[in-house]
């Protein structure tokens, strides 16, 4: 069990326990089963976030067998790190491109 979740699932005395008080051992398996239940949702919402961003970096880096958008070109990077013009292609082996405009500067408070 992981030692960053309260339970006491398993001990015959709960009652150390801070973060869970349980009057019955039965009552504090089951507070502990309910908080081990959601530490694992969010760790498995966790994985999923994880899990859908890397499923988008992998389908616009293979643009050419997903057939999505992709980013083909763009100007030189400004001092805030991004470029002030870019290329974008509808898709692999298209012959059309549209050319997007940065309007606003970084608005982060180090800029």
């Amino acid at each position: 069990m992981n030692e960053n979740r309260p339970s006491c699932f398993g001990q015959d005395d709960c009652s150390s326990m801070a973060l869970v008080s349980c009057p019955v051992k039965d009552e504090c398996e089951v507070e502990a089963l309910r908080n081990d239940l959601k530490y694992y949702q969010q760790e498995l919402d966790k994985c999923r976030k994880l899990i859908n961003k890397f499923q988008t970096i992998v389908k616009h880096a293979q643009a050419e067998r997903s057939g999505v958008y992709f980013i083909s070109g763009g100007s030189e990077i400004e001092k805030d790190g991004l470029p002030m013009y870019i290329e974008v292609c509808p898709g692999f082996g298209s012959d059309a491109s549209a050319m997007y405009r940065k309007i606003t500067h970084l608005s982060a408070p180090e800029y």
